[in-house]
């Protein structure tokens, strides 16, 4: 009888373990992309992630590689086409997902399971609303469509402006990267016309990728943006790597060196420096900046580094993924599986 006290601590670890904790809220207006936030802090390339709505409907999963995009099914049909994870951030971890066009019916409780783990993590989306027709020219003074340009370009940095000219009623004006995230920029510059606005934002730069100017009038219900590619020159970024295909036997890996001036060599090495034979490298250029793709397939498991190196300036940079093939051990690394087995040894021993 004195392992009784023991087996009720088990049951009370497991109920914690496992007890659902409240996540952030979200709002986003229909229409529009928005990005569910999950993580932890380990690498989780070889790792499985689930994502469901309300309990039951499967929104997306993720296994080492595979996922609802293109390999596995039973995604449910609501979500289909509209959802995408972040391939460059499953080495620290993050397992968010995008939900492109969202729709009111997307409104709910959402969970991000990591199986191995059995952590759990939830989020709340609220998507509020239709927007009018972004080009809707029965909406008085809806804003036209954003004027991007570059103004001034630096070795790693470019400076963009965005202009929303005639709007009214006045609408905010914000710079955000393609997941949609708000970066910060300078003060917009306001000015009023008998009741219409102009505004003019500015942003400073230093990464190669995709910027939005985004303007939206939330009292009328409208909402317009302009993206633009901004090719940063100089120190090549820290590489991307993502697994795009993965059997138990091999693994298919892709290595991303984007916007790199002056032209980057791109190399798959192993953890002692050993360069790795690799398919040929995929290479174009945008007004002297170079992007480089280089996949390679690979059949251990291991550590595999990509390492960007340009020799004229004397930088280098690299990225690491770990690749687990033939399976991965699960069992005691879940809190509720060790909680169970633990207490039916309890109950074994008390019975005894």
């Amino acid at each position: 009888m004195e392992l009784l006290p023991l087996c009720v601590c088990v049951l009370m670890w497991a109920a914690a373990a496992s007890a659902e904790e409240p996540g952030p809220e979200i709002t986003v207006i229909e229409g529009h992309d928005v990005t569910l936030p999950c993580s932890i802090s380990e690498d989780i390339t070889a790792e499985r992630f689930d994502w469901r709505a309300d309990g039951q409907k499967e929104v997306y999963v993720y296994e080492g590689g595979l996922s609802s995009s293109k390999d596995l099914s039973g995604q449910h049909e609501q979500f289909k086409g509209r959802v995408s994870h972040f391939p460059g951030g499953l080495k620290d971890g993050n397992a968010s997902i995008k939900i492109s066009n969202t729709k009111v019916s997307d409104s709910g409780k959402y969970s991000c399971e990591f199986r191995r783990t059995n952590q759990t993590q939830h989020v709340k989306l609220l998507v509020d609303g239709p927007l009018k027709d972004r080009g809707d020219e029965n909406i008085p003074g809806a804003a036209p469509k954003p004027s991007v340009t570059t103004l001034q370009r630096g070795e790693d940095w470019e400076l963009l402006q965005c202009q929303v000219l005639g709007a009214s009623p006045k609408p905010e004006v914000q710079w955000k990267d393609r997941e949609g995230n708000i970066l910060p920029a300078e003060e917009p510059k306001i000015s009023e016309r008998g009741g219409s606005y102009d505004i003019t934002l500015q942003i400073k730069v230093t990464k190669t990728g995709y910027y939005r100017c985004v303007s939206t009038q939330e009292t009328v219900r409208h909402q317009t943006e302009a993206e633009t590619y901004v090719p940063v020159r100089g120190t090549a970024q820290k590489p991307n790597i993502v697994t795009i295909d993965q059997t138990d036997n091999w693994a298919q890996l892709q290595c991303e060196v984007l916007g790199a001036s002056p032209k980057p060599e791109v190399q798959w090495k192993d953890r002692e420096g050993n360069i790795l034979p690799a398919e040929e490298p995929k290479i174009s250029e945008r007004g002297g900046s170079y992007d480089i793709t280089l996949q390679i397939k690979v059949t251990k498991t291991g550590y595999y580094r990509c390492v960007s190196t340009q020799e004229t300036i004397r930088h280098q940079t690299e990225a690491e993924t770990y690749i687990y093939l033939h399976g991965s051990l699960t069992g005691w690394s879940d809190p509720v599986s060790v909680a169970v087995t633990l207490l039916v040894v309890c109950v074994v021993l008390t019975v005894l």
